[in-house]
Order: structure tokens, then sequence, then C-alpha cells
């Protein structure tokens, strides 16, 4: 239900929200030992076909029975004009002269290490301590941000906008690593079981959420209003 209505709170996260939703549970079918891969298969088609009904009634709900002129809007007139949209010079656009000077210079410096922090604690989460049951919520997030950013980057291209959707999933991946480290009760406890002590570590998760989320509002802040 929750992928069927994305699209209507924006056009590109939608549509790359439901497209990494299909391409994690693509990959999770066929790494699956399970030889059922024609019926998972189905399932998953037929869940898809759920979330395009759902995207398509509430369309027409919201326009009072005319799904195809907001569909038509989203999808075909605003990506065709993107310059009166965003007021985007002939500067703005993807090409090899724009491509990595747009993507790689000191304005972008926060979010790539926002980004580099939260695929850091992913590896860590997965490879080192082998926590399975985030393994498909951390490629979802991961697939999501990076859709997003292409999606995006087909009509006018400001990364520092476009990887805020990558910038804020490794941001909460970060963040539950640092929850889970400074709250792995048993390891704190071998070390000291003083009030004082726990209160020290609350205040060292306080500070260390802070800094993870100050990070990438301070730097979007700053993007939207030079965009502007």
């Amino acid at each position: 239900m929750l992928l069927g209505i994305s699209p209507l709170f924006g056009t590109e996260q939608g549509v790359a929200a439901i497209a990494a939703y299909a391409l994690v549970s693509f990959v999770v079918i066929f790494r699956n030992k399970s030889l059922r891969h024609f019926r998972n298969l189905i399932n998953l088609a037929v869940k898809l076909l759920i979330i395009l009904a759902v995207a398509i009634i509430s369309y027409t709900l919201l326009t009072k029975g005319h799904p195809m002129s907001a569909i038509q809007y989203a999808f075909i007139d605003v990506p065709a004009d993107q310059s009166w949209y965003f007021g985007t010079g002939h500067k703005g656009y993807l090409s090899w002269n724009t491509l990595l000077p747009f993507l790689f210079n000191s304005g972008m410096r926060y979010i790539w290490i926002t980004i580099i922090l939260g695929g850091a604690s992913m590896y860590i989460f997965l490879k080192t301590l082998g926590r399975k049951h985030l393994r498909r919520p951390f490629w979802y997030m991961l697939s999501y941000g990076i859709i997003a950013f292409l999606i995006n980057i087909t009509g006018y291209y400001r990364p520092g906008l476009q990887l805020i959707p990558l910038q804020r999933m490794m941001a909460l991946i970060l963040i539950v690593f640092v929850v889970s480290l400074i709250f792995n009760i048993k390891a704190w406890r071998r070390h000291s079981p003083s009030r004082l002590f726990n209160y020290t570590k609350t205040t060292l998760l306080i500070t260390l959420t802070f800094v993870v989320i100050y990070i990438p509002i301070t730097f979007t802040s700053y993007m939207i209003i030079t965009f502007i």
C-alpha cells in the first residue's frame, strides 16, 4: 500500500522506491537456495501489479476521476521541460564536462562523508557482525538511494540535491550502527555496571546521533539556499 501511494509524494522517489523493492526482491529470489523460483517470481509479479493498481487508484481519487492527466504531468510534461521547472541553465545538465566536477567538489564533502560512513557501517553489520536480518532492508535502502539518483540526473544535474536520498539512507544506517554499538548491553556491562557509566554512554549516543543528523541537514539547507 505504501509503495503504491509513494509516487504521490515524489515522482522520482516513489518510482525509485518501487524499483528498489522489485530489484532486491528479484535478487533475493535467485539467491535463495529454494527451487521455487518460478512460484516466487509469480508472487513478486502479483505484488507489483497490486502496487501499480494502488498507484492508479490513488491518482484517480486525487484527480476526481482523471488519473491520466496527473500521470502525464508527472512523468511526461515535467521531465520534458526541466529548464523551465527548475530554472536550470545549459551547464545544469549531465554531460562529460559536468559529470565529475559537479559530483566531486568541496561542496559535496559532507554528502560523501555520510555515504562513506554509512557504507562502512553497512559492511561491518553484514560482513563482520553477520547481522543477516538487516541484509534485505539495508540493501533496499542502498538500492533506493542509487536508483533515485540515477532517475533524477536524467533531467537537470545537481548532485548536491539528487544524492540527498542516498545520503539520508546511509545516515539512517549509520545511526542504526551507532545505536547498536552503544546499546550493546552485554558488552557495556562487562566494562562497568555503574549508573554514571550509563549516563555517559547515553550522552555519547545523543551526541553522535546529533552529529550524524546534523551533517546532512546542514548541507541540505545550504544547497537549498544556494539553489534558490
